[in-house]
């Protein structure tokens, strides 16, 4: 079994309790804090990439549309990382590893880059 922080031997339940809670906060916290910094990456990237088609990629298309999108996409992402992280799905399958895990897609992208240069991550 993993210790995610110390015992002290004078500690209480309601003391451990309230420790895990702090804990918990402050994951929370910063998964938050990451979730954000991603979606603003990513509609970054989009307005990007609508400014080099004119503006006609996203005509018509109301910015909390836009970002309600790339917060469904970062939050199923999370949930796709904590469910492989969790043995939940077929991690280490081949066939899955290749064409559908969130945990590998980082090294497929870094490969490709290398191969065919940093200006197709902006893409991709």
């Amino acid at each position: 079994m993993r210790r995610f922080f110390a015992v002290d031997a004078g500690e209480t339940l309601e003391d451990l309790l309230a420790r895990s809670k702090d804990a918990q906060q402050e994951v929370t916290d910063q998964l938050g804090f990451q979730v954000r910094k991603a979606v603003e990456v990513l509609v970054q990237a989009i307005d990007r990439i609508d400014q080099d088609r004119n503006r006609d990629l996203l005509a018509g298309l109301p910015e909390t549309a836009l970002y309600q999108a790339a917060l469904t996409v970062m939050m199923r992402l999370v949930f796709l990382f904590s469910a492989e992280e969790r043995d939940l799905l077929l991690l280490g399958d081949p066939l899955y590893d290749q064409f559908y895990a969130v945990s590998t897609l980082r090294a497929q992208l870094r490969e490709l880059a290398d191969q065919a240069g940093e200006e197709l991550l902006e893409r991709r």
